[in-house]
């Protein structure tokens, strides 16, 4: 799926449109619909940004889609475990309080 798919389904999604979106980000119809049409590869990041955020999606999200989020999630798990292992006791103790006290406010969170 391309970054073209996810925001054509994520605007499906929302029951907005191209239009919509062009009012949205400031970011002109004919650009748009440019964009669309060549499916160019050379999206400015910051036109990305101005639509990931009108979308109210992550920029991992809108390039990436679910797959590229997964493999950054699998590598920064693995850093994590990495330098977890290097810790002496106190510093992994310190780690896991403040994981522990990470998780309870996300979960704070979802439930507001």
């Amino acid at each position: 799926m391309t970054i073209y798919d996810r925001i054509t389904q994520e605007l499906k999604r929302q029951n907005k449109t191209r239009k919509d979106l062009s009012h949205g980000t400031n970011i002109s119809y004919n650009t748009l619909t440019s964009l669309f049409q060549r499916q160019s590869m050379n999206m400015k990041m910051d036109t990305a940004k101005l639509i990931a955020n009108y979308l109210n999606v992550t920029m991992d999200w809108l390039l990436l889609g679910d797959e590229g989020i997964q493999q950054t999630s699998d590598s920064m798990e693995s850093a994590l475990i990495k330098i977890f292992k290097k810790l002496a006791l106190k510093g992994k103790t310190k780690l896991m309080v403040y994981a522990y006290d990470l998780e309870q406010a996300e979960l704070a969170e979802k439930n507001e």
